[in-house]
């Protein structure tokens, strides 16, 4: 697959306009759709498109070194810890740890929770911690409660059930909504019944 209509579909990385850990997700999407799964492809594409700015902090970061040796793991994460962390790893779990759902959150809580994370070097721990925070900060007690009980719980198995369980009300609402009207078209029958057989009578009488 040539790499020209791939440079294309990458926007450069801006600071100080989202966190680089969110503009990295939406790399990996690009990257999965044109099926670049190799990390030295992934490095080469990021390299060839990132801002002059970008490309001259990584020599201040790599002092002496060339960037044809460093991996893209490295790369991308010495620059979420130049862009995205501004204070302690302390005060970033802090952060994670005090996060909870919101009204009317669930693909949102689940993205923030995780962006989040990406600050806090948790390392090989980082998907358990996420899996923990979406546990202990879900607002619904009842599938809180669910989770508790589920074995082998898992951040997969866990989004699943956040995310399902909005759906879930969704379609509740609608088909309650549903409900309403029939049974409001049926009282309204009913009672233009009344009046059509109340008008018969009066007519005979």
């Amino acid at each position: 697959m040539s790499s020209m209509p791939l440079v294309n579909q990458i926007e450069p990385f801006i600071p100080g306009t989202i966190p680089f850990a969110q503009f990295l997700e939406q790399l990996y999407w690009v990257f999965a759709h044109h099926k670049v799964t190799s990390p030295e492809e992934q490095k080469v594409s990021f390299l060839a498109t990132c801002s002059r700015e970008v490309y001259s902090e990584l020599t201040l970061l790599f002092p002496g070194k060339d960037l044809k040796t460093v991996s893209f793991k490295e790369i991308t994460d010495a620059l979420k810890k130049r862009y995205d962390k501004t204070e302690s790893d302390l005060i970033q779990r802090y952060k994670f740890y005090q996060r909870v759902q919101g009204p009317n959150e669930s693909e949102d809580f689940i993205l923030a929770v995780k962006l989040q994370a990406e600050m806090c070097d948790f390392g090989e721990f980082k998907d358990m911690a996420i899996r923990d925070k979406l546990v202990c900060g879900i607002s619904n007690k009842d599938l809180q409660q669910r989770l508790f009980d589920e074995e082998d719980l898992t951040l997969a198995k866990a989004e699943n059930f956040i995310v399902n369980r909005k759906l879930a009300g969704a379609r509740a609402k609608l088909i309650s909504g549903d409900s309403t009207r029939v049974s409001v078209l049926n009282r309204l029958g009913k009672r233009d019944s009344r009046v059509v057989s109340r008008d018969r009578s009066r007519g005979k009488s």
